[in-house]
């Protein structure tokens, strides 16, 4: 027993002891309490004092380092489940914020659907209520709240502009029943009415069909196409029928324009009479498809009736002086030559048939005549044996060429496009050198393909170095599949493509294989580019849109506008409202159209004001108190009616030009300096000045600068 003590003794304690190197807090404390319990359990009795002091002093040092670790992870440990809680509680908060947000945003698309404008107080509260109970959150200072905020805010405007949505969900409705009521038939006396009627419809319906908000607009985007399927299935069959005869007749139009521009006339004939039976069995609307084709056809073959009808024996006889002027000629094309007496037979054959002693006089002239003009063309057919003596030297020297490039491909800095643009031109040059006999061509050839396998082996090899290049060139391109930054990933593509054409030629097999996933990816890339454009697009015609609608109402109140106040207020209106580039002259037309009307407003009130001062002065009474504002202008009465005669270019007194002199030189220095003063301002002055104390000399000078 004291044996079997000693040992449990020790394995309690390297127990106690291991646990001081794991990190769980639970597994710690579960297993020192059930080790602490094993140790009190233990029958130190068999033990002697000496063994038992010293092992409960290992058993308490033990214990207090371990308690000491213990307490380390039991407070990281409730610092751990704090934070669970506390993220557990955010998660629980944000999730209901966004579970009432998408509620509320399924009623508002509801109510639109439904085109109830009765529900949008109650919509408008519970947005409020969810805004302010996410800005009281602890956590509206979170990313995602701060977006559902931006949704909200989203969804009240929308709110907010509820009677212009439920106005566009009713004129699509409406347009929707006026698509349906578009009815499908099987007669081909209405099919163009019903198929014009039918795309007038839909494209009604199309355009109020953008009007709607996004919510709206999938489902009425696939009413709209169901709808649009549902007819044109009904209408399949009979569109299909004239489709059909649409291509036989388009068939049958190229035929005879074939066979005329061949001279096959005859055959033209018969084919343009199935061409017509293909076209009386179309529909007007579909006639007018190949009603440009029916007049030329027509007019053509109508032209080569009356020609082959009247024109038979001049047309003989202009044959016969042609060849009499080619017979003249001094440089002939024998090739070209030869043609021409192949179609110069055929276009006498196409005459008719020689009946009369004239005609068959003119038959016999004209194969004589022809005979002659065919006689350079036998030469130049004898002469061809001669040349091909020339084919030897030329394949001898197409030999030496392709021998020449195999020292020059082992240099160092060998030109591969040079080499490789050599070798393709010589190879050709060598197909196309000509016929030889049997045993002269072997030979040649055998010399030939000899140095053509070397350069060849060495080309392959240079090609599939740069196919492995190109490859990871494809590689680096379909990465940039993956970038969310599109422009940087054009940028890297045409980088890369600029590389992929330093790369020289990959082989005939790899090269097109290469390049097509070289390209299919660069095309994915450049787009993703486009529709992001496409996006940005249509975002800025939708704010073009609304900015226009803004400068119009703004535009009928400024129309509407009478007082002076109110055209200021459309004017500061016009002013304050940002406008993309494209509505800036717009808007600077409406402002100049504002201060106009301001402008007009102003003089007919001064008009008003000056006629009622005129009145008063003839009349001798006191001017109205708003000409009356004082005289701060520092000058004599007399200066100051000087000064509105020189303002109003009014004659002086003959006495009074020294002073009126002096006067408008003040005047300009004022102007000069940034003084000048308005007429309403002196006149002001003057008539403070004087008040009723006029003469009647003055009076009728006064007159006059009012009248002026």
């Amino acid at each position: 027993m004291p044996e079997q003590v000693t040992q449990a003794a020790k394995l309690v304690l390297a127990k106690l002891n291991a646990l001081r190197d794991k990190p769980d807090y639970q597994l710690v404390a579960s297993q020192a309490d059930a080790l602490t319990a094993q140790w009190q359990a233990l029958e130190v009795q068999w033990l002697s004092e000496e063994v038992q002091q010293a092992n409960q002093e290992k058993f308490e040092s033990i214990s207090a380092k371990l308690n000491k670790h213990r307490e380390t992870l039991q407070h990281a440990f409730e610092q751990a489940q704090q934070q669970a809680e506390q993220a557990e509680a955010k998660a629980k908060a944000i999730n209901a914020f966004e579970t009432g947000f998408v509620a509320l945003e399924q009623a508002l698309s509801d109510t639109v659907s439904a085109l109830d404008l009765t529900a949008q107080s109650s919509l408008q509260a519970q947005l409020n209520q969810l805004k302010n109970d996410i800005e009281a959150s602890a956590y509206h200072a979170e990313p995602a709240l701060k977006a559902l905020l931006d949704k909200v805010h989203d969804s009240a405007r929308q709110l907010e502009s509820l009677p212009e949505l439920v106005s566009a969900k009713e004129q699509f409705d409406k347009a929707l029943n006026a698509l349906k009521d578009v009815a499908p038939s099987e007669e081909l006396a209405q099919l163009d009415t019903v198929l014009a009627a039918q795309k007038q419809a839909y494209q009604h319906a199309q355009s109020q069909l953008r009007q709607l908000p996004a919510a709206l607009k999938k489902q009425a985007s696939e009413q709209l196409k169901e709808i649009s399927t549902q007819f044109n299935q009904t209408m399949k069959p009979l569109v299909d029928v004239q489709e059909k005869h649409l291509k036989e007749a388009r068939k049958k139009a190229r035929d005879v324009q074939r066979l005329l521009d061949q001279g096959r006339f005859n055959v033209a004939f018969g084919v343009f009479n199935g061409f017509i039976e293909s076209y009386e069995q179309l529909s007007e609307g579909f006639k007018q498809q190949l009603a440009k084709q029916f007049t030329t056809l027509s007019e053509a073959l109508q032209e080569l009736k009356d020609w082959q009808k009247y024109a038979s024996q001049p047309k003989r006889t202009e044959l016969l002086q042609q060849l009499d002027e080619m017979l003249t000629e001094q440089e002939v094309d024998p090739k070209a030559r030869a043609a021409q007496v192949k179609l110069l037979r055929v276009r006498w054959n196409e005459l008719g048939r020689v009946e009369s002693d004239e005609e068959k006089a003119q038959a016999a002239q004209f194969d004589e005549k022809i005979e002659l003009l065919f006689a350079p063309c036998r030469a130049y057919f004898a002469e061809q044996d001669e040349l091909r003596k020339k084919v030897i030297e030329q394949r001898e020297e197409l030999v030496g060429q392709m021998a020449a490039l195999i020292p020059v491909m082992q240099q160092p800095e060998a030109d591969w496009r040079q080499v490789e643009s050599v070798f393709n031109r010589v190879n050709k040059q060598w197909r196309g050198a000509g016929s030889l006999d049997a045993a002269t061509y072997q030979a040649l050839n055998k010399r030939y393909r000899d140095a053509y396998t070397q350069v060849n082996e060495q080309l392959k090899a240079r090609h599939q170095a740069n196919a492995q290049l190109k490859q990871k060139l494809v590689a680096e391109a379909q990465e940039q599949l993956e970038l969310e930054d599109v422009g940087q990933a054009c940028d890297t593509l045409k980088a890369l493509q600029k590389r992929w054409q330093e790369i020289g030629f990959a082989g005939t097999k790899q090269e097109h294989t290469l390049w097509q996933e070289f390209r299919k990816h660069n095309d994915a890339v450049f787009s993703k580019r486009q529709e992001q454009k496409n996006a940005e697009r249509e975002q800025a015609q939708a704010q073009e849109a609304q900015q226009r609608q803004l400068l119009a109402e703004l535009d009928s109140q400024m129309i509407d506008a009478k007082t002076q106040s109110e055209l200021l207020s459309v004017k500061e209106a016009v002013h304050s409202t940002e406008v993309l580039a494209s509505l800036r002259k717009t808007k600077q037309q409406l402002l100049e159209q504002t201060e106009a009307k301001l402008n007009e407003l102003f003089s007919a009130q001064s008009r008003e004001k000056f006629n009622e001062l005129v009145e008063a002065i003839r009349a001798g009474d006191t001017p109205p108190c708003s000409w009356l504002s004082g005289n701060d202008s520092g000058l004599s009465a007399e200066q100051l009616l000087l000064r509105l005669e020189v303002m109003t270019n009014n004659d002086s007194p003959a006495n009074l030009q020294q002073a009126r002199m002096a006067e408008q030189v003040a005047l300009l220095e004022a102007k000069l300096q940034g003084g000048a003063q308005s007429l309403e301002y002196y006149l002001n002055c003057y008539l403070s000045q004087v008040v009723n104390d006029t003469h009647d000399v003055e009076r009728e000078r006064l007159i006059k600068v009012l009248t002026a």
